[in-house]
């Protein structure tokens, strides 16, 4: 009986945590660190933990475009207590945070202080016009927790959005830590108008942020935020990225991050994928990516314990009259906490064939949903964009074309899941996009965020 894959079953933790944000009890029991060891389906291949493969075994002979779906997996190392982190909360104090969404990122900030301890780090950095240091870096002591929170009280929110000084000096305070596990949450309810504001720029800031061993959560609020620009942060900065339309639920996404960062086992992670010869590596859903000669360098989010995820790339091939196709050679490298800097390495390969039917008869599901989620994932960023620039029908028809293909597919195979899983996001996102962009300005924005959103889940 096959399971959830991962990034369909985050789409539901991350829906569900939205609605039992309020609950403490339960927020509490994320940091007792159960065992996750049914979630995890291990790849195959010459690593246990790496497998590069189309969908198919079969290649067909000619030129083709397809997708490779790169699988990592983390070891699923036992552990009993949350390791020692270290933190960087970097809170947005301009003023369109002023009022109740301050106060209320002000309350979260305090419930995660409250899960801190001795031997984790804390440091507060707060922007508006400028950024400022408000707690440096210390150990997480009951005297540090009151200070931080006397800190936090004395802040109002005012001014300007400058969220390259927040992660400058969130990224210096780091810098400086003692555990191997650092973590910045950047927190934005508003779009960058002051240090560096342009997408790019800040992607590549979070980018040179990561390289140094500092992981990036982006967390953006309310529904003024670019979310293309705070996930980009997240995806170059090896962290998360959330969603919160309710800044009551902060409180909820920073004790899941802090559980989550605590279970964490490879950091610093990025792959190189080589094409063969007569291959060409096209691009990349959902991942910030750099060219290297013809080969691509992917950033990789940080893994827990037990946690899987995905990259997918769309590639084109040309395929003569050998016997077997080798496409592309991958080699993950990362840091393994307590076993420093270790690689796997996989090389993906298909047989050739000059039979349509045979490469058809030959996919396997679990690489085929791999590749379906990534394919949905570029549908809602398209739906998404069409939509934000006034194209509701055509927004609508994009993800009931997606729901479609993925149901004949999951039809083909019998994979009744697959298509379910695949028609439900499609489905919700559609209903969000019902109103005319400029007859629900509030609707519309949720739906856009909400479907940018789902997409980065989506992909990995």
């Amino acid at each position: 009986m096959s399971t959830a894959p991962a990034s369909v079953a985050r789409l539901h933790r991350r829906r569900t945590a939205a609605v039992l944000g309020a609950a403490a009890a339960a927020l509490a029991a994320l940091l007792l660190l159960s065992p996750r060891a049914a979630e995890v389906r291990r790849p195959t291949g010459p690593s246990s933990y790496l497998s590069a493969r189309l969908d198919s075994s079969h290649i067909l002979r000619g030129t083709t475009e397809t997708y490779l779906a790169i699988a990592l997996a983390a070891p699923d190392h036992r552990v009993t207590s949350r390791a020692p982190t270290s933190v960087a909360i970097v809170l947005d104090r301009s003023g369109s945070m002023l009022g109740q969404p301050w106060q209320d990122a002000v309350a979260a900030a305090h419930v995660l202080l409250d899960k801190l301890g001795p031997d984790d780090e804390l440091a507060i950095i707060a922007y508006s016009t400028s950024a400022e240091v408000v707690v440096p870096l210390q150990a997480a002591t009951g005297e540090a927790r009151a200070l931080a929170r006397a800190a936090i009280a004395a802040l109002h929110a005012e001014g300007g959005t400058n969220i390259s000084g927040g992660l400058g000096h969130g990224a210096d305070e780091l810098a400086r830590a003692r555990t191997p596990l650092r973590r910045m949450v950047l927190i934005s309810d508003g779009q960058a108008n002051e240090g560096i504001y342009d997408r790019v720029g800040l992607v590549r800031l979070a980018g040179q942020r990561a390289a140094a061993g500092i992981s990036i959560t982006a967390v953006g609020v309310g529904l003024e935020f670019n979310e293309e620009t705070m996930a980009g942060i997240a995806v170059a900065g090896r962290g998360n990225y959330h969603f919160v339309e309710d800044t009551a639920q902060l409180g909820a996404m920073f004790v899941a991050e802090l559980g989550s960062l605590g279970e964490t086992v490879l950091t610093h992670a990025s792959l190189r994928v080589e094409p063969a010869a007569g291959v060409e590596l096209l691009d990349v859903i959902g991942y910030e990516a750099t060219r290297d000669g013809r080969a691509l360098v992917i950033p990789v989010a940080d893994l827990r314990r037990g946690e899987r995820t995905k990259v997918v790339l769309r590639i084109r091939a040309t395929v003569g009259a050998e016997p077997v196709k080798e496409l592309a050679a991958v080699t993950w490298t990362f840091d393994e906490l307590g076993r420093g800097r270790r690689s796997h390495e996989a090389v993906a390969r298909a047989e050739v064939t000059g039979d349509a039917t045979v490469v058809a008869s030959r996919r396997d599901k679990d690489t085929v949903r791999l590749v379906e989620e990534a394919r949905t994932a570029r549908a809602l960023e398209e739906a998404s964009a069409a939509y934000h620039d006034g194209k509701r029908d055509h927004a609508q028809q994009i993800l009931r074309v997606r729901a479609a293909e993925a149901a004949a597919l999951a039809s083909e195979l019998g994979d009744d899941a697959l298509g379910r899983d695949i028609g439900t996001v499609t489905g919700r996102v559609e209903r969000g996009f019902a109103a005319a962009p400029s007859a629900g300005a509030a609707e519309g924005k949720k739906a856009i965020k909400g479907g940018r959103a789902d997409a980065y889940e989506l992909a990995r």
